[in-house]
C-alpha cells in the first residue's frame, strides 16, 4: 500500500511543529509533562560532545521547577572530573593552571579522579531545550574545551549544571 505524498508531507510538517513547540517549551512545563528521566534524556541528546552532560544543581527537579521561586534557569557552574595524576607535583600544577583558566571554587580528589567545580562563562540561560542546546554547544562546550586543551587535560568529563536564577 502506498501512502499519498501529501499525507507524508502533512505528517512531517506536524512533527516539525510539535518538535519546535517542545524545544521552545519552558523546562518547568516539560518536567511536569514528561518527567525527570525524559528531561535528562532530551537535554543530553542535544549535547554534541560526549565529554559533556547536562544536569541540575538541585534534586527533585519537577518539584523544584514547579515552585516558581525563580526568574530564570541558567548554567552558572560546572563540575569537571579527570584522572588523578599519580605525581603530586603534576597534579598541583594542573590544578593551578585550571584556577587560572576558570573561576574554581571547589577542588576534591578521590583515589582515582580530581573533581573541580567552577563558574563558567557568565552562566547563559537554560529555560528551554533550545536555550540549553545553544548555551551548551555554542557557548560553554567550546569555551571549556579550549581551556582544558590549553591546560593539557584530554581525558575528562564535565557536568553542566542548570540552576535557578533568583
Amino acid at each position: 500500500m502506498q501512502i499519498p505524498i501529501n499525507e507524508n508531507i502533512a505528517d512531517l510538517t506536524l512533527l516539525k511543529a510539535i518538535d519546535e513547540e517542545i524545544n521552545d517549551c519552558h523546562l518547568r512545563d516539560l518536567a511536569v509533562a514528561l518527567g525527570e528521566e525524559q528531561i535528562f534524556s532530551l537535554l543530553n541528546s542535544m549535547v554534541q560532545d560526549s565529554n559533556f552532560i547536562v544536569g541540575f544543581a538541585f534534586n527533585n527537579i519537577t518539584y523544584e521547577l514547579q515552585k516558581n521561586d525563580y526568574t530564570d534557569l541558567f548554567l552558572p557552574d560546572h563540575k569537571l572530573s579527570f584522572k588523578k595524576p599519580l605525581n603530586p607535583f603534576i597534579r598541583m600544577k594542573l590544578i593551578k593552571a585550571l584556577k587560572r583558566a576558570f573561576e574554581v571554587y571547589e577542588v576534591k580528589a578521590d583515589s582515582r579522579e580530581v573533581h573541580i567545580t567552577f563558574y563558567g562563562n557568565e552562566g547563559p540561560f537554560a529555560n528551554s531545550l533550545n536555550e540549553v542546546q545553544y548555551s551548551t554547544n555554542k557557548v560553554l562546550v567550546p569555551y571549556i574545551k579550549d581551556n582544558l586543551q590549553r591546560v593539557g587535560i584530554k581525558d575528562y568529563h564535565v557536568k553542566l549544571r542548570i540552576a535557578k536564577l533568583y
